[in-house]
């Protein structure tokens, strides 16, 4: 079985995996609102988005441990809404040479 599946099946290596996963993404997104301070955070791709809900809580201990809670009480986790990640890929090449984000 996949990992998710296994982790959703409460497979204890899968899950702490999974955890793992989450944590070292808690990090880099730390990172990225220490710098940057942005509003919403998508967490897309195959994994991500297979395992969203299996993860935030690993992301949201992090950043709570790594941010200030003035930056990350304002910041919004959300899952991708896109099949792809490519459809975020082109969108961002569309918002860069337009402007427009598109819907």
């Amino acid at each position: 079985p996949d990992i998710v599946s296994a982790a959703r099946d409460k497979d204890e290596l899968a899950l702490a995996a999974l955890s793992k996963m989450g944590r070292k993404l808690g990090i880099i997104i730390s990172s990225c609102l220490s710098i940057l301070d942005p509003n919403l955070i998508v967490i897309g791709g195959g994994l991500g988005s297979a395992c969203y809900d299996l993860i935030l809580p690993s992301v949201n201990e992090e950043i709570q441990r790594r941010v200030l809670p003035s930056i990350h009480n304002n910041v919004k986790i959300l899952p991708s809404e896109q099949a792809s990640s490519a459809h975020g890929a082109a969108s961002l090449v569309f918002y860069n040479s337009t402007g427009v984000l598109p819907q």
